[in-house]
């Protein structure tokens, strides 16, 4: 009986073999590429969209979220950039996968399609092909466009390059591939921005692969805020050498569904990973985040910082796991994850866990989730402050903490400057409905 409830697939899952099989023949790449793709399509034929029987999906059934797909996308030529999320930022605009357009980048800086790229045989889709790489694997299955950035030995590039993953205003399936290159030495700041689908049902996944080598700096800001209806699925892996600094900010407001997966691995000695994250949720939104980070190398440190703000019926998920290998010695290690509900249906999963080989380390994780402070809110109250306005400033308070890497950077600005809009677009949603 149970075989033969694996057996059967949902629509979605018909749905997608049949687009792979539509779209193969037109999907860059040589002979390895294309044996590549197939056999990534194979694990979706054999398991099928990721489900709650698979750990790290658990909280995420796809098979349960997502029962129908979209059209894949096709190549367009017109749309809109938005406006840069730093002032000055050089932007590469892709729309539903495809280069659209790139202003002049700074010296030090290349760019290049990644389909030329396939097509030459230059860069291929590695990767595992396994049920809890779904993301990177159903990307690999079907992208046919993306950027590949090199940062050359040595450059400071002091102006943000902001990538911008652009969906268009239609129901569509697109799927988007960057590959960021960081010289030895050099020092860099990308922004990741995630946007657009107006109100469709757009379904994407985005995989951005960072190689950081020995002694670079990196800065990155992931900006998620699809639309409303939206499905994201978004990986980001981070490979960090020796002696390099990595600093990773994550905002999640957007979509419908999204899971956005962070991994970052440890390559060389002395080298620093932080990543922080904010996550905000209302109605019936389902933002998960997953985090894993490997220190395979000794000396090295890493921190993990995310808040979430949840309300209405919207559910969040905080994912977080750390592995130290045996030789990781004199690794430190900390992650935290801490929640506000807002409402009696609203949900939140924390799930923060340690696996250490290693005796001589500093590791600790935790996970607090509860209500807003009864006697904050009193003590300014009582000093005049409207419930609206005190419960606001306690959000902000709260959730601005979590950037405390980024103090002083321009990272800051536009995470305080999201956290201010989410807050006071929430605030009036929640007058209206009183007053109606």
């Amino acid at each position: 009986m149970n075989a033969d409830l694996k057996r059967i697939r949902t629509e979605a899952e018909t749905d997608l073999l049949e687009a792979f099989a539509n779209a193969e023949d037109q999907l860059p790449g040589r002979a390895e590429t294309h044996a590549a793709r197939r056999a990534r399509m194979a694990l979706f034929e054999r398991e099928g969209l990721p489900h709650r029987r698979i750990e790290q999906w658990k909280y995420t059934d796809l098979r349960t979220l997502v029962r129908q797909l979209a059209p894949l996308a096709a190549q367009t030529a017109n749309a809109s950039a938005p406006a840069p999320a730093v002032e000055g930022a050089v932007q590469i605009v892709l729309v539903d996968g495809f280069i659209m357009h790139h202003d002049a980048v700074p010296a030090g800086v290349e760019l290049r399609s990644l389909r030329t790229a396939l097509e030459e045989g230059a860069v291929e889709l590695e990767g595992p092909s396994t049920a809890d790489r779904a993301i990177d694997a159903l990307n690999s299955a079907f992208v046919a466009d993306g950027v590949i950035v090199s940062i050359a030995p040595g450059a400071s590039i002091s102006t943000p390059l902001e990538i911008v993953f652009l969906k268009s205003p239609s129901a569509s399936m697109s799927h988007s591939r960057a590959h960021i290159i960081v010289g030895e030495g050099a020092q860099a700041t990308i922004i990741e921005r995630h946007v657009g689908g107006a109100g469709e049902a757009v379904q994407s996944t985005i995989v951005t692969r960072y190689a950081v080598a020995e002694g670079a700096s990196l800065d990155v800001l992931r900006v998620q805020d699809d639309g409303a209806e939206a499905v994201h699925l978004g990986e980001t892996a981070i490979d960090i050498a020796g002696d390099t600094a990595v600093r990773l900010m994550h905002l999640g407001t957007g979509a419908k569904i999204a899971r956005v997966e962070t991994r970052a691995t440890f390559r060389g000695e002395g080298s620093r990973f932080d990543v922080c994250g904010v996550t905000m949720a209302a109605r019936r939104q389902h933002l998960d985040h997953t985090l894993y980070v490997d220190h395979l190398v000794p000396g090295c440190e890493s921190t993990e910082t995310f808040r979430s703000v949840i309300d209405d019926a919207a559910k969040g998920i905080f994912q977080g796991k750390i592995v130290v290998a045996q030789d990781a010695q004199k690794t430190d290690a900390q992650m935290a994850s801490d929640a506000l509900l807002l409402s009696e249906t609203a949900d939140m999963v924390a799930k923060p866990e340690l696996e250490i080989f290693a005796d001589d380390v500093s590791c600790a994780h935790g996970a607090t989730c509860g209500e807003l402070d009864d006697d904050l809110m009193f003590y300014l109250l009582a000093r005049g402050i409207p419930h609206p306005q005190a419960r606001k400033l306690l959000l902000h308070a709260f959730l601005s903490e979590a950037l405390e890497t980024f103090d002083s950077h321009a990272f800051e600005d536009v995470a305080l400057a999201a956290i201010e809009a989410w807050l006071t677009d929430h605030a009036n949603a929640d007058e209206a409905a009183s007053a109606s």
